[in-house]
């Protein structure tokens, strides 16, 4: 898959051992974008609280067997709808590709002090840095299709947990950022027990990756060639509320439009398409659970049809 893009995914090249809270810049590479993250390392002393496997958080030994992580604060349950967010981001070596796939994963463990666990962590590929509204309130930052989104309640205390998906790039993307980006009433949060940093969320983060898989538009790329119309398949597929879907259109092209429709062909949604090479980002979240038909109508001439499949 050739090389990581997350540089010092690992969090082992470090500036100085961290010896307090919110000191994620001494993770060489790595920044916050919102309140006080952490960096751990077995290079500082235990009684500083960030030290590894023992720390003021809970206890964790490396992913991989290694020297360092970070945390962060993806939940907590008080007055404010919101409650404090804390955000993580690093520069990738190199821009995302437009129309290639990529592979991004991250492990993460729950602390052992925490009350919840939350099924929303995620990483989102951009073009800029991301940054809370009010970085030292931790207020949160609302991205609602992250290309990676955990789906499962994250409530090991003991094992690493691998966060996992493929997504296309649309081109451009070299920052990436990681938390929780749903609103509190779709974190989907569960009650585990009263515990010292009760009523919270807090995850270590470890093994952060990102991998090109090459262009994704077989056969949209043959279709380019010989100058004619096509859709590419949907990216992901099955998805759970948004996916990608390539497509080409010669440049004298006029009146294209995706059609999505269920199986008794009731015609859900539609998008026009301007000519070229591209790749439209479709939000299912309005969708039930199913299976879609989506038809490239050219001057009101079906060219070509595909399905995807929505998840609950």
């Amino acid at each position: 898959m050739g090389q990581n893009l997350v540089p010092n995914g690992n969090f082992e090249i470090y500036s100085q051992c961290p010896y307090n809270q919110g000191q994620i810049s001494f993770a060489t590479g790595w920044n916050t974008s919102s309140s006080t993250p952490d960096y751990f390392n077995s290079c500082a002393t235990y009684t500083t609280g960030f030290s590894i496997p023992q720390n003021t958080l809970g206890y964790q030994k490396d992913c991989a067997g290694g020297n360092g992580y970070a945390g962060l604060f993806v939940f907590t349950k008080t007055s404010d709808p919101n409650g404090v967010r804390e955000y993580i981001h690093t520069m990738l070596t190199d821009t995302l590709k437009q129309c290639h796939k990529y592979v991004a994963s991250m492990y993460v463990n729950l602390s052992n002090k925490c009350s919840y666990a939350i099924s929303s962590m995620g990483m989102y590929f951009s073009d800029t840095a991301i940054y809370s509204s009010n970085p030292v309130l931790g207020t949160y930052i609302n991205i609602p299709n992250p290309q990676v989104k955990n789906t499962t309640v994250l409530e090991d205390t003991l094992n690493w947990i691998m966060v996992r998906d493929t997504f296309i790039a649309n081109g451009g993307e070299i920052f990436l950022t990681i938390g929780n980006f749903n609103p509190t009433s779709q974190s989907d949060t569960t009650f585990l027990y009263s515990n010292s940093l009760s009523p919270v969320s807090y995850y270590y983060i470890d093994s952060v990756t990102a991998f090109d898989l090459g262009c994704s538009l077989e056969g949209v790329d043959e279709m380019k060639n010989k100058n004619v119309a096509t859709l590419g398949e949907p990216q992901p597929n099955p998805n759970n509320g948004s996916t990608q879907i390539p497509y080409y259109l010669p440049q004298n092209t006029s009146g294209a439009k995706i059609i999505f429709t269920d199986m008794l062909g009731k015609t859900m949604k539609e998008q026009l398409l301007q000519p070229g090479y591209g790749l439209m980002n479709v939000d299912t979240q309005d969708l039930p659970a199913g299976i879609y038909s989506y038809t490239l109508i050219v001057d009101g001439k079906v060219i070509d049809n595909k399905k995807m499949i929505r998840n609950k």
